[in-house]
């Protein structure tokens, strides 16, 4: 459905010029570059949500609450999408010796009282 408005004439006295504007197209020209940004901050996968929700799941193996019922495996792999905060000290070398701590990592969770 097209929904038109026409407007008055523009030169004063001349009935037949009007101009008419179509809202649909208008709407298209103000949505279109809405809807493409929310799709490339949101959607995409390498979106700016889609990296803050990876680095916000990577930053709960930190936790060592959240770590004690984690397996070494999920911890392992939630810890090389850390570089998605994209700081320096979260380079792959980094990350691999964050990896091969998990042992001590997850000793120092259980020796640790559950009142802490």
């Amino acid at each position: 459905m097209t929904c038109r408005i026409i407007l008055v004439p523009l030169p004063r006295g001349t009935s037949d010029s009007t101009h008419t504007i179509d809202l649909f197209d208008i709407g298209v020209d103000v949505a279109c570059p809405v809807a493409e940004k929310y799709k490339r901050l949101f959607l995409t996968p390498k979106g700016d949500y889609n990296n803050i929700v990876t680095a916000y799941m990577a930053a709960c193996a930190l936790d060592p609450l959240v770590a004690a019922t984690t397996s070494d495996e999920e911890l392992a792999d939630t810890h090389g999408d850390l570089t998605m905060f994209e700081f320096n000290k979260f380079k792959p070398v980094t990350m691999q010796d964050l990896i091969d701590e998990i042992q001590k990592y997850r000793a120092a969770i259980n020796s640790t009282s559950d009142c802490f």
